[in-house]
């Protein structure tokens, strides 16, 4: 019994921790609500936390995911898609993913054809 409480305390530090984390991460955000190029992983970070402090569906959580999907666009016209082949996309298909976005047809490209 006594292993059992053990493990309560850790989850409940593990827990703290967490909050900690996606309250620092929230705090790096710009005033456009996303964290330039550092948006995907602070996303794929947000999206997998458990402590639901995080929505995807708030208007914060909205403006940082059509950031990226923005930013991604632009990339397509500034650059053609040189850059579709490229590792850099890995994240963004991770990343859509976790956010339940499907990324085989993200803009009429297919991020996981294109990597894989």
């Amino acid at each position: 019994m006594h292993h059992y409480y053990l493990e309560v305390l850790k989850m409940g530090s593990n827990y703290s921790a967490l909050l900690k984390a996606e309250s620092w991460l929230l705090k790096l955000r710009n005033s456009e609500q996303h964290w330039g190029n550092l948006s995907l992983l602070a996303l794929l970070a947000l999206s997998r936390s458990s402590s639901g402090s995080w929505n995807a569906s708030s208007i914060e959580g909205q403006l940082a995911i059509k950031q990226v999907d923005i930013d991604f666009l632009y990339n397509r016209v500034r650059q053609g898609d040189a850059e579709i082949y490229s590792d850099r996309l890995i994240p963004l298909a991770v990343t859509l993913t976790s956010l339940c976005r499907h990324p085989a047809n993200y803009y009429d490209y297919d991020l996981l054809g294109t990597n894989i």
